[in-house]
């Protein structure tokens, strides 16, 4: 099965901003070590205090480009996993109605709402499923995905769609 890719003509990286800032930051390091002198700690001079603020404003400019470098990660796993998503999320759908199917072959109502099997009080809700453990809350998330399949979001033919808005025109 073949995969489509997206890139973006000029994909963009924050890299030389960051260094550009961090050599910024750096000159003020170097200009408050050289223009150090006696002051009033009540009443600094304005050199000083432009330089404290030049400083928390280049501070906070690195720590919006590093959101924006995670953010721009976050889009690009999501773009590049959605297909595979999809297709668990398909796969997951057509196991529901198979169960249901198979519900209503044996005579049961599939509209009923089947509790998971019993559990003693102090096991834990995680369970084994081919060596692989299965924390509480993701187990309690796939019952409630088995017994609500109605929570994924359809298009008006009934297919999942890949993602519920364009994310390579959001994030890239």
């Amino acid at each position: 099965m073949a995969t489509l890719t997206v890139q973006p003509a000029h994909p963009i990286t924050f890299d030389d901003e960051m260094m550009a800032l961090a050599l910024q930051l750096e000159e003020i390091d170097n200009q408050s070590t050289v223009q150090k002198g006696k002051y009033n700690v009540d009443s600094p001079p304005d050199t000083e205090l432009a330089f404290a603020a030049f400083q928390k404003e280049i501070q906070m400019s690195m720590q919006i480009l590093s959101d924006l470098k995670l953010a721009q990660s976050f889009a690009q796993a999501i773009v590049t996993d959605a297909q595979e998503i999809a297709e668990s999320v398909q796969d997951e759908s057509r196991a529901v109605g198979d169960r249901r199917l198979a519900l209503q072959l044996s005579g049961q109502n599939p509209n009923d709402d089947i509790a998971p099997p019993p559990y003693d009080e102090g096991q834990s809700l995680g369970s084994d499923h081919g060596g692989i453990h299965m924390s509480g809350l993701y187990a309690e998330m796939q019952m409630q995905a088995l017994r609500e399949p109605s929570c994924f979001w359809e298009d008006e033919v009934g297919q999942l769609p890949m993602w519920p808005f364009p994310v390579e025109e959001a994030f890239l």
